[in-house]
C-alpha cells in the first residue's frame, strides 16, 4: 500500500489558502468619497491621506511582519481614457521595475484591468514587494486600485484582491 506524506511546506500552502478563503465568507461594505468597495470581514480600514480607501489585511501567521493591503487612488488624465489605453500607458514605463503579470478583471463592477510588477533589483526587503494596480476611468480621472503583497505569495492573493477590486464601484448610479 501506498503512503502520501505531506511535507511541512506543502501544510502550511494548503492551511494558508484555506485561512484565506475562510476569510471571504463574510464581506463588509464601505463607503468613501462617492465610491464602495466590499472587504473581508478580517480585513481592516486604516485611515490615509490622499486615498479613498485603504485596507489591510490580517497576519497570516505570528511570523508574518506584512500586512497584504490594497490602495484606491484617483486623479485626473487631463482627458478621457480607457482603462486598457490607462494600462498600455503604464507598461510602456515601467522603469526599474518588470512586469509580472496582467490581465482584465471579468468579474469587476466596471470596467477594469490590472498588472502585476516586482523590482528588477531590489533596494532592501520592504523594496522586495510586488505591486498589483488594478485600473478603471471615470470621465478624464484615473482610479487605480494598487494591491501590495510578498513576492511570495501575491499570486495566492490574487483571487482575493481581484474579489475586492470587482466590488469596487460609484456609491450611486452617477458617475463620482
Amino acid at each position: 500500500m501506498k503512503r502520501s506524506v505531506i511535507t511541512p511546506f506543502a501544510l502550511m500552502i494548503l492551511l494558508f489558502s484555506v485561512s484565506i478563503s475562510v476569510r471571504e465568507l463574510h464581506a463588509e461594505t464601505i463607503v468613501a468619497k462617492g465610491f464602495t468597495l466590499e472587504i473581508p470581514d478580517s480585513w481592516e480600514v486604516i485611515q490615509q491621506e490622499k486615498t479613498i480607501f485603504t485596507v489591510r489585511a490580517p497576519q497570516d501567521h505570528a511570523d508574518d511582519s506584512f500586512g497584504e493591503n490594497i490602495r484606491v487612488l484617483r486623479h485626473s488624465a487631463g482627458k478621457a481614457l480607457t482603462a486598457d489605453e490607462v494600462l498600455a500607458r503604464q507598461k510602456s514605463n515601467t522603469g526599474r521595475f518588470k512586469l509580472i503579470g496582467e490581465g482584465k478583471v471579468e468579474t469587476a463592477k466596471i470596467p477594469m484591468v490590472w498588472m502585476a510588477i516586482a523590482p528588477k533589483t531590489p533596494r532592501d526587503e520592504r523594496d522586495r514587494l510586488v505591486k498589483i494596480d488594478f485600473i478603471s476611468t471615470f470621465g478624464t480621472d484615473i482610479v487605480v486600485l494598487t494591491a501590495m503583497a510578498e513576492p511570495e505569495v501575491w499570486q495566492t492573493y490574487l483571487p482575493t484582491f481581484k474579489k475586492i477590486v470587482s466590488s469596487f464601484a460609484p456609491a450611486s448610479r452617477d458617475e463620482p
